[in-house]
């Protein structure tokens, strides 16, 4: 099944979902899971949110959002640093650049397979606060997981 144009598939959210978790076990050495929406509840007061486009056969956006506490574990676990290790601002954004990257470009090959050619824009990334959270959970075109107890969001436009 693919995604074409504008419209798209519970079957791109749950592709998107599946390849996020596998990801971030082989980046981050971290598991996460699908989890309700209303499950959701950022502790944290403030969360980086990275967005990367692509355009091929199909466009779109894919946004991570990322409660800032968990960002500095990602982090650590993916540079091989020791955790709780004063991480700076720019290591925590740029990790979290690379996963949406990595995520980008696994997702596309899932769902488009290997032969159409994508262009990747370079993540761009905000720090947003607590109060911006709804707003992405809300989104028709989000999804919730979890890594232990802390949220985080997967958004999709297409």
């Amino acid at each position: 099944m693919k995604c074409w144009g504008w419209k798209m598939k519970k079957y791109d959210m749950t592709v998107l979902t599946k390849t996020f978790c596998r990801v971030l076990e082989q980046t981050a050495f971290m598991f996460a899971e699908e989890t309700a929406k209303n499950r959701c509840s950022l502790l944290d007061n403030s969360f980086f949110c990275s967005t990367i486009s692509f355009k091929g056969p199909s466009e779109g956006n894919i946004t991570l959002c990322v409660p800032e506490s968990i960002s500095s574990e990602i982090a650590a676990n993916t540079l091989g640093t020791e955790s709780g290790q004063n991480t700076s601002q720019q290591m925590l954004e740029d990790t979290v650049k690379e996963l949406t990257n990595i995520l980008c470009g696994q997702f596309i090959t899932e769902v488009e397979g290997t032969v159409p050619v994508f262009s990747f824009s370079p993540p761009v990334i905000k720090k947003l606060q607590r109060e911006d959270w709804k707003t992405f959970l809300l989104s028709p075109n989000s999804t919730s997981v979890k890594i232990d107890e802390t949220p985080l969001i997967l958004n999709l436009e297409m």
